[in-house]
């Protein structure tokens, strides 16, 4: 592994934290009334797509961030489901 490999190997991993920070948070507080699903659904289908376009080239980054922020982001999306009443749902469709 070359320096910029691991350099961007460590630039994904970093991106990827923002995930888990709002995971950590959704999950410690149990409410996500103010967070979008939909961001959070699309984030999570553009990673899985990273990440398999990553494997598909053996881009050692991508695959990292890919994993990285698939996982993340299924972390939120599944706090989001959690701690989401559904009240706020058919508030947010008004």
């Amino acid at each position: 592994m070359n320096w910029l490999t691991f350099y961007m190997s460590i630039i994904a991993l970093l991106g990827s934290l923002a995930y888990y920070i709002q995971a950590y948070k959704t999950f410690k507080i149990k409410k996500a009334n103010d967070l979008a699903k939909i961001s959070y659904l699309l984030s999570c289908f553009t990673s899985v797509n990273w990440l398999l376009y990553g494997i598909f080239n053996k881009d050692v980054p991508l695959v990292i961030s890919g994993v990285i922020s698939t996982i993340g982001s299924g972390l939120v999306i599944i706090g989001i489901i959690l701690y989401t009443p559904a009240s706020a749902n058919t508030a947010n469709n008004n």
